[in-house]
């Protein structure tokens, strides 16, 4: 079990409306960033919180788009602080690639919306 190295970083976060969980003492279990029938992080969005609520209605309004920016900001303004210098290069290298990879997505979408999806 992972146990933090300073009593002040045994907290849980949530970034990317998923866990970015740092193990409390009390031994809270990890929530594995992969599992072992997907092939990327969180790849079932339908089970998160956050995705739930912005889409009881079946639509995603240009205000939750906004909240949830919110929410990811207040998160990420958490963590930072709690990383070294090592690790924080790292978290930043990884929000960086996933920046590229939603907006490669997004462009792939928006294409494919454009040309019927042929």
């Amino acid at each position: 079990m992972y146990s933090p190295a300073r009593p002040e970083e045994a907290r849980v976060l949530r970034a990317f409306g998923a866990a970015v969980v740092l193990i409390s003492q009390a031994g809270m279990t990890r929530r594995a960033w992969f599992e072992s029938h997907e092939k990327s992080p969180f790849a079932s969005v339908a089970r998160l919180e956050s995705w739930q609520e912005a889409m009881a209605d079946g639509v995603i309004e240009p205000h939750e788009l906004e909240a949830q920016k919110a929410r990811l900001l207040t998160l990420l303004r958490e963590l930072e602080p709690l990383l070294d210098d090592a690790v924080h290069e790292k978290v930043t290298r990884v929000l960086e690639e996933w920046t590229v990879f939603t907006a490669m997505q997004t462009t792939l979408l928006v294409d494919d919306l454009g040309t019927g999806g042929t």
